[in-house]
């Protein structure tokens, strides 16, 4: 996962994070989903950058590697039903070029964060409610997202993607198909070493109590145990301190980035 991850096309010029930084952090996003049964709260990736930035290429490839070539990215619903239906039907979901936002959005990405669940009426009964449990991860990518809450700025980790157009487009078909040809052996990787190290880790600091000013402490401190346990714990608390301010940028911009 980190080679894959690590190609990301993260901006550096302009950005508070590095592109180690950004790599790292989405690393802890993507252990968050394998871990999520272990959250309450979980964090909104969304990836920023011009068209052709490589922004849904990276977006694919992570979720091929999960959930195998057949997974595909999802256009955003223009009607709320259809996001109810997405968003209780996929455990990691792809929206792609969310740029108009409905006035209905803003409180559904808070439930996806915060947990919750979509009631409806059930069919062919006066008072007969039906719960449908809201237990999925998101990936949103845009040119210029328009999160007008500062709450929800607050829950999101923000990707910053540069120009392919100096360094030259790759086909998405190639990379993804070298991606899904080493699939098998990057899955091996992370069952037999990634995972057990994350557990070594989350028994080695069980107990330990960790403070942070991050919105998201559940995922601050999960990636912490596992900072901790790499021993690079200082420059993980760098990565948080400048995607906190990124954050307060974001939410305070009055036009869209």
């Amino acid at each position: 996962f980190k080679d894959v991850i690590c190609k990301g096309n993260f901006k550096v010029t302009g950005n508070r994070l590095t592109h180690r930084g950004s790599a790292l952090l989405m690393l802890y996003f993507v252990y968050t989903f394998l871990f999520k049964d272990m959250f309450k709260t979980r964090p909104i990736a969304c990836l920023i950058g011009e068209k052709g930035s490589g922004k849904t290429t990276l977006c694919k490839q992570i979720c091929s590697l999960i959930f195998g070539k057949a997974f595909k990215v999802s256009a955003m619903p223009a009607k709320e039903e259809d996001f109810n239906v997405l968003i209780t039907n996929g455990s990691l979901n792809v929206l792609d070029n969310v740029e108009k936002i409905y006035n209905w959005l803003m409180d559904k990405l808070a439930i996806i964060s915060t947990g919750g669940s979509n009631t409806k009426r059930e069919l062919y009964t006066n008072n007969n409610a039906c719960d449908f449990p809201i237990d999925c991860m998101l990936f949103i990518t845009s040119m210029k997202p328009r999160i007008t809450r500062s709450d929800i700025a607050q829950r999101t980790l923000l990707f910053y993607f540069d120009s392919l157009k100096e360094i030259g487009y790759i086909p998405e078909n190639s990379m993804t198909d070298k991606t899904i040809e080493r699939r098998d052996s990057i899955l091996s990787e992370l069952i037999m070493r990634d995972i057990p190290f994350i557990f070594k880790a989350i028994e080695e600091f069980k107990g330990t109590q960790f403070n942070t000013t991050f919105r998201m402490a559940e995922f601050a401190e999960f990636s912490t145990l596992i900072s901790n346990k790499l021993g690079i714990k200082e420059e993980h608390d760098q990565i948080f301190k400048m995607l906190e301010k990124t954050q307060i940028d974001f939410a305070l911009g009055d036009s869209p980035m």
